[in-house]
């Protein structure tokens, strides 16, 4: 890999660096018990499971609302002393929400209500059932809140998922995040799966929300400029929201590669703004939770080359704008001893290009869920919650390649003082000793199985065992494939555990440069693309194969007129 012309940054001295992340985790611990329960519940659709998960502080299933019809839920609310809120989430863009209150009704339809607001943050942009909140206010009684949400398709089904009934801690410790960054952080948070990932790792006691603030495209400018800025905006929009994630910047980066910072300014604006975001953030007695930009393997000149021309990409970017930026607003989020932020989806991704779409800049559908499972619920996490006991937070994946292809292994540890030895058929491998394992030019002697050893304190873990193997044009094996529309994706793993490869785009030339077999290996040296076009994408197809899942049921490619069309070539 070539070296880098960057010039050395100054570094944090290391001992002010642990002595204020030491003092700053202990006051990041947040409220553990924010979860109440309703007195009463009852729901239009999907009643009994959202009446019983509503009054035993619990998330009732996803609700399917036909299209046309508008759920109402209609909650008994004990009382709270300084409010709380009810969490919901629509798969569909373009939807409305109502809300009313009531301090005298005795059954929740009679006495008189008043109407309370209900703001939505960009509903018109689809965004994994983007998580949003009616406030409740404060109440030294009882009362009752009655919340309306209308299919805004009139015969497509929109599913409402997320459902919680939330108090605000008194003490202000609320365990309430928000995302703020562009399409990929955008398709990328999962609220639930981010919950479950941290209650995994560091306990059940812990019950975060997570509410996703990103917009498709934007850039510095649009979280930057104007008065307010949309910053501020999002600040404002979650006044109880104690920890920001931001990934930002990307989109500036793709016009100005490659970036030479001995005779290039351009990062002035970067800087300048990410500098005035994060300030606007800490200075709003916020956690600030910066990542490093994502890996992007960019298929425009320059070439980055799957990483062997790191120059031409957005390495630079965070080695001089956005390191320095973390070290100096955000000491608990950086590394001082690898010098760089700790939130960390550049390594993340380079280390699993597996992830990466045809673009090489967005993510897959397993990426999706990674980035939230496998990147900020582990790397932020770590930051805001208690250690907890050393383990693997993310495991190594089987591939298979093509003869002389490249195939990395990666795997995650949950303390950052891990060391790592790599074993290939029970044998350690020389000078294999990071998370990340890149085996170049595989050939028959590369094959077996491969295993990570953590070592920490005394402590040792061993991962997963998998295995490298050759491919060929003789090679047989499962390859699910769902071709649709990115609002309904099949899940990867299904419930059957069964690994599927979505592609989104309909057009000539639209690929997938990463592909995955249904029982998980990679496969290294393949791609997957639209050699001519089809008329587009379908979002009510067919509904038989009940044995597969409901979002590769429910989208798929279609052809109109006659001609060739629809055809994919590996």
């Amino acid at each position: 890999m070539p070296r880098l012309p960057l010039a050395a940054l100054p570094r944090v001295a290391v001992a002010l660096l642990a002595f204020g992340l030491a003092a700053a985790r202990a006051d990041f611990a947040p409220h553990t018990g924010s979860r109440v329960a309703a007195l009463s519940a009852s729901a239009s659709h999907g009643d009994a499971a959202f009446a019983a998960a509503m009054t035993s502080r619990g998330t009732p299933p996803a609700i399917s609302l036909p299209g046309g019809a508008t759920w109402t839920g209609t909650l008994r609310v004990p009382a709270l002393p300084v409010g709380g809120m009810l969490t919901f989430g629509l798969d569909r863009a373009g939807y409305t929400a109502s809300a009313e209150i009531s301090t005298d009704s005795t059954n929740g339809t009679d006495g008189t209500w008043q109407n309370l607001p209900v703001p939505l943050w960009l509903p018109e942009e689809t965004g994994n059932l983007r998580l949003q909140k009616l406030d409740i206010p404060a109440s030294a009684a009882p009362l009752w809140i009655r919340l309306r949400l209308p299919n805004p398709s009139a015969t497509a089904v929109t599913n409402l998922a997320d459902l919680e009934l939330h108090a605000y801690d008194p003490a202000g410790k609320d365990d309430i995040w928000i995302a703020l960054g562009a399409s990929i952080t955008r398709t990328s948070i999962y609220h639930a799966q981010f919950k479950a990932k941290i209650r995994e790792l560091h306990g059940p006691q812990y019950d975060p929300v997570l509410f996703n603030l990103a917009t498709g495209g934007s850039t510095t400018y649009t979280w930057h400029d104007g008065s307010p800025n949309l910053v501020a905006q999002a600040l404002a929009f979650h006044p109880r929201a104690r920890f920001v994630f931001v990934h930002i910047g990307g989109n500036n980066v793709t016009n100005i590669r490659p970036y030479d910072p001995a005779t290039d300014s351009r990062d002035v604006i970067i800087g300048t703004h990410l500098e005035s975001i994060y300030r606007t953030v800490v200075n709003a007695g916020r956690v600030l939770l910066p990542a490093r930009l994502s890996f992007r393997d960019y298929k425009t000149a320059p070439l980055v080359n799957a990483g062997a021309n790191p120059e031409n990409g957005s390495l630079p970017y965070n080695v001089s704008v956005l390191d320095p930026l973390i070290a100096r607003f955000a000491p608990h989020a950086y590394d001082s001893a690898a010098g760089r932020g700790r939130v960390d989806p550049y390594t993340f991704l380079l280390d699993r290009q597996h992830y990466l779409d045809g673009d090489g800049i967005h993510l897959t559908s397993s990426g999706r869920l990674a980035w939230t499972t496998e990147m900020l619920a582990p790397m932020a996490g770590a930051i805001v919650y208690p250690p907890p006991a050393f383990a693997f937070t993310s495991q190594p994946v089987s591939a298979a390649a093509f003869p002389g292809a490249t195939v990395r292994f990666a795997a995650t540890v949950n303390l950052p003082s891990a060391t790592f030895q790599w074993f290939h058929n029970g044998a350690a491998l020389p000078g294999a000793t990071a998370a990340p394992l890149t085996l170049a030019d595989v050939q028959a002697a590369s094959t077996g199985y491969y295993e990570l050893v953590a070592t920490e304190s005394g402590r040792a873990l061993r991962s997963d065992r998998v295995t490298l193997t050759l491919a060929d044009s003789s090679t047989s094996r499962t390859l699910w494939l769902d071709l649709g529309s990115a609002s309904f994706p099949a899940p990867s793993p299904d419930s059957t555990g069964r690994r599927w490869n979505n592609l989104i785009s309909s057009t000539n030339g639209s690929a997938l440069g990463s592909l995955v077999f249904a029982d998980g290996t990679a496969l290294s040296g393949a791609a997957l693309s639209v050699v001519a076009s089809f008329s587009g994408p379908n979002t009510s197809g067919p509904t038989g194969n009940t044995s597969e899942p409901s979002e590769a049921r429910r989208d798929s490619f279609y052809v109109t007129g006659t001609g060739t069309s629809g055809t994919q070539r590996s």
